[in-house]
């Protein structure tokens, strides 16, 4: 349960288990499996691992953050229409956001060996 003040009254938003976040957490958990194909440095590996179970864990609470900023700024519709429609886009913008830096800065190497060994010639 989250409480803040509205308006000079208490309000409080009872956050479901459905709204945790657990779903991109599983997403990104179950993504890993193409993380741990890659050979090379585990270490590497466990840090982009890591990375991203933080990455999730504060978009997801910057997801949260943001729907109760609405709906004190504009009001219960506007954070519902936030809530069913907008928040999962922006948890798989921020998902495919992760990935891409991941790849860019951390794999970009290993996929460029692999596929090398891979092209035919």
């Amino acid at each position: 349960m989250i409480s803040t003040l509205h308006e000079g009254r208490p309000q409080s938003f009872l956050l479901a288990w459905n709204c945790t976040g657990w779903q991109s957490m599983l997403l990104l958990i179950i993504s890993f499996a193409i993380l741990f194909q890659y050979k090379g440095i585990v270490f590497k590996k466990a840090v982009i691992a890591l990375t991203g179970i933080v990455w999730i864990f504060f978009t997801n609470i910057f997801r949260i953050t943001l729907e109760i900023a609405i709906y004190h700024l504009a009001g219960f519709q506007p954070a519902m229409i936030f809530h069913d429609y907008f928040a999962k886009a922006y948890i798989l913008i921020m998902f495919a956001l992760f990935w891409f830096l991941a790849y860019a800065l951390a794999l970009k190497g290993k996929a460029q060996s692999l596929s090398s060994k891979l092209s035919y010639k």
